[in-house]
Parts: C-alpha cells; sequence; structure tokens
C-alpha cells in the first residue's frame, strides 16, 4: 500500500468507526492521535522520497558525466585514436590495447605504408593483402580507374612515400603513367602479377581503412556497449558512449584549420574524407597534394575534399579518394548509384567554395564560408 494509500486508509477509518464525537469526547483524543499519527508518518514517507530522487539523480549524473575511454597512438603514419564505451576503465584499456595491436599487425601486414612490387610472374601475397586488392580493383572498375591501387610508381616519384615530397619533372611522370593502370593487374586466389614492368601497390590509403575495421571488430567481439576507431580521417563507430548518447562525427573544414562542421546521421557505421590540406607542399605559389590522378600522374583538381559514409571504413576510404579524383559531378553520380553509400564533394570554383551531396548525406553548411553548388 503506498503513503497515500495509507492515509487514506486511516482517515477513512476515522469516519466510518465513530458514531457522533460530540457524544464521546475521548474519540476526539483517539481522532487527534490518529491524525498525529498519519501526518508523522507522511512526513518520513516524503522525507524518503526526497532522498530517493536525489539518489537517483546523483546516479543519473555520474553515469552521464562517465566518458568512454580513450587513448591516441602514432601508427600507419598518422594518429590513431581508440574510444572504448565500458564503466570497466580496466577493461577498456585492455581493449584499447588489443585495437592497437591490431591496427601494427596490418600496418606490418602491407609494408608500413611502403610501396609493394608487383612482379610479371604470379606471386603469392597474405590471403587478407589480397582481399584489400580485389576490393580496390572492384571500385577501380565502378570509377574507371579513378581510384587505382596500382598508382605506387606515381606515389613514390613524387615523394610522398618516403617522407621527401616534391615536384618530378614531366619526363619522370610520363615515364612512370606508363606503369600505372589498374587493368594490368592480375589477382587469383592469393596470388598477384602486373601485366607491365615497374609495376607497384599504393596499399597505405587502402590498408588504413581496412586497419580500423579491423580494430572495431576487435571491440565489438568483446561485446563492449560501443566503440570508435579513428585514423587520419577514416572513422567507424558502433554502440553508443557510456552515458548512452550517440556518436558525433564531423569533418574538418578543408580551408580554416581548426575548424569542424557536424555530419547528421545517415544510418552507416564508418566515413572516411579525403583531402588537399592532409599531405601536401606549395612550389611557385601552388598547392601539390598526395591524392594523385592516376590518368594524369598530377594531383587531382577537381576538389578539395570529399567525405564518404559506407558499410565499411575499407570501402569508405577507397571511395572517398574516387570522389576526390572525379570531383563533384561525377563523384556524386558515383555515389548515388552505388548501395549504402552516401557522399560530399567540398570544391573551389569562381574564387567560391561550394559543395554538392548525394541525395542521404546530411550536413549544414551555415557559417562555414561554403554554399550549395545546386541549391
Amino acid at each position: 500500500m503506498s503513503v497515500a494509500q495509507l492515509a487514506e486508509h486511516q482517515v477513512v477509518a476515522l469516519r466510518v468507526r465513530g458514531s457522533n464525537p460530540l457524544a464521546h469526547p475521548s474519540s476526539l483524543l483517539r481522532r487527534a492521535f490518529l491524525l498525529a499519527s498519519v501526518r508523522h508518518k507522511l512526513s518520513y514517507a516524503l522525507i524518503g522520497l526526497v532522498l530517493l530522487a536525489f539518489g537517483l539523480w546523483r546516479v543519473r549524473t555520474v553515469r552521464r558525466s562517465l566518458p568512454p575511454f580513450r587513448e591516441t597512438r602514432f601508427l600507419m603514419d598518422t594518429a590513431v585514436t581508440v574510444q572504448v564505451a565500458s564503466r570497466d576503465t580496466q577493461m577498456a584499456r585492455r581493449l584499447a590495447d588489443e585495437a592497437f595491436r591490431e591496427i601494427a599487425r596490418v600496418e606490418e601486414l602491407v609494408g608500413g605504408g611502403a610501396t609493394v612490387e608487383v612482379h610479371r610472374r604470379w606471386e603469392r601475397v597474405p590471403s587478407e593483402v589480397a582481399r584489400i586488392v580485389k576490393r580496390s580493383l572492384h571500385f577501380s572498375k565502378l570509377s574507371d580507374g579513378a581510384f587505382d591501387v596500382t598508382v605506387g610508381p606515381l606515389t613514390s616519384l613524387w615523394g610522398f612515400v618516403g617522407g621527401n615530397p616534391h615536384l618530378p619533372e614531366p619526363e619522370d611522370v610520363r615515364s612512370k603513367l606508363a606503369c600505372v593502370g589498374y587493368r594490368n593487374l592480375e589477382v587469383s586466389g592469393d596470388s598477384v602479377r602486373g601485366k607491365v614492368e615497374g609495376m607497384s601497390l599504393d596499399l597505405g590509403g587502402v590498408a588504413k581503412g581496412y586497419a580500423v575495421d579491423r580494430a572495431v571488430e576487435v571491440l565489438m567481439r568483446a561485446g563492449v556497449e560501443g566503440g570508435l576507431v579513428e585514423a587520419g580521417g577514416d572513422i567507424r563507430f558502433f554502440g553508443s558512449k557510456t552515458d548512452g548518447s550517440p556518436w558525433r562525427i564531423a569533418l574538418a573544414h578543408p580551408r580554416r584549420p581548426g575548424e569542424i562542421i557536424p555530419l547528421g546521421d545517415v544510418g552507416l557505421p564508418a566515413v572516411a574524407t579525403s583531402g588537399d590540406y592532409q599531405r601536401f607542399f606549395w612550389e611557385g605559389g601552388r598547392r601539390y597534394h598526395h591524392i594523385l590522378d592516376p590518368h594524369t600522374g598530377y594531383p587531382a583538381r577537381g576538389a578539395v575534399s570529399a567525405t564518404v559514409w559506407a558499410r565499411t571504413c575499407l570501402d569508405a576510404d577507397i571511395l572517398s579518394t574516387a570522389l576526390f579524383v572525379l570531383g563533384p559531378e561525377e563523384g556524386i553520380r558515383l555515389a548515388e548509384g552505388l548501395p549504402d553509400v552516401e557522399g560530399l564533394v567540398i570544391y573551389r570554383r569562381g574564387g567560391k567554395l561550394l559543395a554538392e551531396r548525394s541525395s542521404g548525406f546530411e550536413v549544414k553548411l551555415k557559417g562555414t564560408g561554403i554554399s550549395w553548388g545546386h541549391p
């Protein structure tokens, strides 16, 4: 019986048990005593409710104030952050360490970011590398070579692999272009070969997305509430934060360092961004970045940033490069034609920053200095 029901029950009892209180003076004393007893019990009950509410508020406050465990390390030539949503800090720390070890394993698997030579004879490669190459060739065909994993000779020539970026001689670019082309790469089972001499694979970019996927799988298998892994603009997450709130994802502004552009939830767990502001150098007053157009041998000029949502970080990583090289019109057309893919391309035209997006991409550009190309 509740406190309110108890009080009502005792008051009703006073009314039905007594006949005429004026005819029996002692009944007045009994009524006064019972009313005092009810008030006494109500007072203690109210105090108990207040303390209970305060205690629940305190528990909720502590629950909300407990952030996910977070750690950042330098792997795969970039800053890698792992977040684990768990109230067991020791377990979260252990799982984060396992996720980092998995990323380090993938880094070693693909040669630490260096290009991988491909010869004209069949050569066996690790099964994971073969899967990465097959997925890369799949999107190379869909993008008509805008993404091309065989761009290795060019990235080496430009010095983006090895830490000495520079502007190469035009004749050297033309020479290396002859060694680039996904149609000259063959994969059979766990073996690969090239049809021309001098071919090499640039797995640095795609391997980063694959490593993020693998690290997230480590966290998911552990059954924690949620997790997020980020490696140089490649992000994948699952579940929620420790307090139950969703993960918030933002895009780095391509021309305002330190400023971010919040992204809306599109129902996909992985997102990757390719931008000309990530790795570049200046020569003759012009920016030369690391995202090379496999058709020209020079940095792609169709965009300043391309962001893609997908089911896996590997796919998002590959497609963000493809959309960047294709530019806004062709890039968004590609994204619209693929299931479980949303894309955003930011580009410069007429001295202004403009953007195009696929139909399901959620972002607000107000106050960013970026306008929609086709409002």
